[in-house]
């Protein structure tokens, strides 16, 4: 085993572990570790670990929101299994890609995807709040002291 295979099973328990109570979060820890272990059984042949994700990607298929966020990650892999096939990569290439996007669905069942989403959810809020307190639910004389401070400012 390669020191970066032990790296990438200790961040999936990790994973696995912080998104234990979450809904479908059993069968994607069934489906991560099947995955696990056919790309080390399989990992001399990219295309046949392809076709493990592949059958991975339409376990996932039926999940919530996660679980498709990760079946979408996996049929990005195929495309550089096919890809690597098309354009006679070496499988040392192929794999650190391949072992980006792993770690991207490391993150996504960690809930990091969640973190982000909030954020921007906060972001596209800031913009809203331009139109003015009243809209937002605020008190109507901030707005308007506001507007008046301005027009202060202006003469």
């Amino acid at each position: 085993m390669h020191w970066t295979q032990a790296v990438y099973i200790g961040l999936l328990i990790a994973a696995l572990a912080s998104s234990w109570r979450r809904d479908w979060s059993a069968m994607i820890a069934l489906v991560m570790v099947a995955n696990l272990g056919a790309t080390m059984a399989l990992a001399g042949d990219p295309l046949s670990v392809g076709v493990m994700d592949a059958a991975c990607a339409s376990v996932l298929l039926l999940g919530n929101r996660r679980a498709l966020i990760l079946a979408t990650l996996f049929s990005v892999m195929i495309l550089i299994y096919v890809s690597a096939w098309a354009f006679s990569w070496k499988n040392s290439t192929t794999y650190t890609i391949i072992d980006l996007i792993a770690y991207v669905q490391l993150g996504v069942i960690s809930g990091l995807d969640s973190g982000i989403r909030r954020r921007v959810r906060a972001f596209a809020r800031r913009g809203a709040l331009s139109a003015g307190p009243e809209t937002q639910g605020g008190h109507a004389t901030v707005g308007v002291a506001r507007v008046s401070a301005q027009s202060e400012i202006t003469q």
